[in-house]
């Protein structure tokens, strides 16, 4: 165990009051468990010790579940297999305050057959017995290691068993060799990680890491058929993207292309990712023909103190995928309008400036609705082609003045129409349908923004022959 862990046990032995040192053992142990997970919270119990009520209950704030803790001050295994079954029913941990591999009477031997008939029982159970080495050991690794950081959330989640230090030193390593050579899609190892993996985790836990460990796999050129076969199968849940983008931040864009597969655009606005994210710049570069969007808004945003100067730039803003300009960003929508943030009272736009602003969009304006007050004029090619250009949209300009643009209606190159309001600078679907990302944002972003918008217009610049512009063309030569 830890020397600090040890040292705060000692100093709660020397409390005269037992409900005192009863505080102090269990604040020792919480702090044991963040070191293994910091996104737990802990809520200490009346109780200490008690054969029915835990001493401690774990939550985590973004689900919806709770694991409870029983302290236990011996690791006697003939002593915790037989309270096992009635604490089985809660899935929990039991901690032990004595390490399970310490000194002990009686022969070596029959304290190992303990052992081994306590962990068959706890896996059955979905319970893990672990003592302080094995957190001291996982919450130690994790340091240095985001794929351990991964493991300790799962073990507390979801652990299962027995785990002493050594044995879990024996699975750290088992899982970090696992992700190692996942990238060099060996798989004898990767599969003896995997078994590892499972042994020690319930379930729902060991599918999420393996689920990561394959995007690696498949990340690095590896065929699904060829990976090894895992208990259970399923996409990146928003806990497995968020990890790949955290630790994996240096892949390159084909790496993405492969894992990203099944991400969508709402899964995106639900992780938190720390401006700037270049995985975040990678992914949807890759993605944006995959993507798809109900609309986006552009309101203004002065630039912080601080804030990185790479504009434009993909972040994650109000739950939201959102494109960061300067002095702008513009948020998407995934599913529904609603999704998005209050607009600005957006400048009128007169037809000169629409069709100045319209010379960088990839669209063609094939209705266009024009505002005077309570008066409403509309203007629509009924062949759908562009009217910009036409000659009579100039003089029903010019015979009815001071008219803005309240409206427009987009034809996309891609196919599919979006509705443009520019008094709220919005642009969405129509009914129920969604676009492909980068059609969307190609074509109403030019709309909404001023001509001279510099960090836009620089998108446009590297644009290849015969290919339209992405968002990221000027970032090919960084990657």
């Amino acid at each position: 165990m830890r020397r600090e862990f040890a040292s705060a046990l000692a100093l709660a032995a020397e409390q005269p009051l037992a409900s005192e040192r009863i505080r102090r053992i269990k604040r020792a142990v919480t702090d044991e468990v963040r070191l293994a997970d910091p996104a737990v919270t802990v809520r200490f119990t009346d109780y200490f010790n008690n054969v029915a009520v835990p001493d401690l209950v774990l939550r985590w704030p973004a689900e919806s579940r709770e694991r409870l803790v029983f302290l236990r001050p011996l690791a006697d295994p003939d002593w915790l297999n037989d309270e096992l079954s009635a604490l089985a029913p809660h899935e929990p941990m039991i901690f032990t305050l004595e390490d399970i591999g310490g000194p002990h009477d009686g022969p070596h031997e029959q304290r190992t057959a303990s052992i081994a008939r306590l962990a068959a029982h706890a896996s059955l159970a979905n319970t893990w017995v672990a003592d302080a080495s094995a957190i001291a050991s996982i919450g130690e690794s994790r340091r240095d290691s985001a794929v351990i950081g991964l493991l300790g959330q799962a073990l507390v989640r979801g652990g299962r068993g027995v785990s002493s230090g050594n044995e879990m030193r024996d699975l750290t390593l088992a899982t970090e060799s696992a992700f190692q050579e996942a990238e060099t899609l060996q798989r004898q190892p990767v599969a003896a990680g995997i078994r590892s993996m499972e042994s020690a985790l319930q379930p729902d836990q060991a599918s999420r890491i393996t689920r990561v460990l394959r995007a690696v796999w498949e990340g690095h050129g590896g065929s699904g058929a060829d990976f090894p076969t895992t208990a259970t199968t399923g996409p990146l849940s928003d806990d497995d993207l968020r990890y790949l983008m955290t630790s994996l931040d240096d892949a390159p864009g084909e790496f993405w292309r492969r894992v990203g597969r099944t991400v969508t655009t709402e899964q995106l606005g639900r992780i938190a990712l720390t401006d700037p994210s270049q995985s975040l710049q990678n992914l949807v570069a890759v993605h944006l023909g995959r993507l798809t969007a109900k609309g986006l808004r552009v309101t203004d945003r002065e630039e912080q103190l601080l804030e990185p100067d790479r504009v434009p730039r993909w972040v994650i803003d109000r739950k939201c995928l959102a494109i960061r300009g300067s002095n702008w960003i513009a948020h998407i929508a995934a599913r529904k309008a609603d999704e998005l943030p209050a607009a600005d009272d957006s400048p009128q736009t007169d037809l000169d400036e629409l069709r100045r602003r319209a010379i960088t969009s990839e669209s063609v304006v094939t209705r266009i609705e024009f505002g005077k007050g309570d008066r409403v004029v509309s203007y629509e090619s009924k062949e759908r082609a562009d009217v910009l250009a036409d000659v009579d949209l100039e003089r029903v300009a010019a015979d009815v003045p001071g008219l803005s643009v309240a409206r427009a209606v987009l034809s996309l190159r891609q196919g599919g129409q979006v509705h443009a309001d520019f008094s709220t600078s919005t642009a969405v679907a129509p009914t129920s349908s969604t676009i492909e990302l980068g059609a969307l944002i190609r074509a109403a972003i030019p709309l909404f923004l001023d001509q001279d918008a510099a960090d836009w217009s620089r998108t446009q610049g590297n644009r290849r022959r015969n290919e339209p512009a992405t968002l990221f063309d000027w970032d090919d030569e960084d990657e």
